[in-house]
């Protein structure tokens, strides 16, 4: 092997450095990407997290105002079934529907389509056909806890144990 000249060499070093600087470079823009690719991931998980915890707030008021609505309006329908509701009554359960609809709409139920307002075209409905929608209202908030039920829990422990560190 033949040696090289000074003018050779210090052009191999100048090669060997430039690619340094590249390979260097490179790993930097690497590093770079994969520190926001981590952080695109963290904040879509805390995103979805919140969105968990939101939807977990929503369906419990939706449960609550739909047991005591169901509860006082069954009792009526005991003793009246064929008794009109008042215009309260069909808003206050309109309301309910409208969202507890839009709580559902992307779980694929099958009767969520079924939660249609009230319209109180003449006569108001009778007790006995709004204890039904509402019924049916429960359920879908039923069948929507016990698909998610699990998420909710593992947020709950992750909050559990922040609310231990304060």
């Amino acid at each position: 092997m033949a040696r090289k000249t000074a003018a050779e060499l210090a052009e191999a070093r100048k090669v060997a450095a430039a690619a340094r600087k590249v390979a260097t470079a490179q790993r930097v823009e690497a590093a770079r990407l994969k520190a926001e690719a981590e952080a695109e991931a963290e904040r879509l998980a805390d995103e979805y997290e919140a969105q968990l915890r939101a939807n977990r707030a929503k369906f419990r008021q939706l449960e609550s105002a739909a047991d005591g609505m169901y509860d006082e309006i069954e009792k009526l329908n005991r003793k009246w079934p064929t008794m009109n509701v008042t215009q309260h009554m069909v808003a206050r359960t309109n309301k309910l529907l409208g969202e507890t609809r839009d709580l559902i709409k992307d779980e694929q139920d099958l009767f969520i389509d079924g939660l249609a307002d009230i319209v109180a075209a003449g006569d108001p409905p009778e007790t006995r056909d709004v204890v039904l929608i509402l019924r049916e209202a429960k359920d879908a908030l039923t069948r929507y806890e016990a698909k998610h039920k699990g998420e909710w829990a593992e947020v709950s422990e992750e909050e559990d144990e922040e609310d231990e560190d304060y």
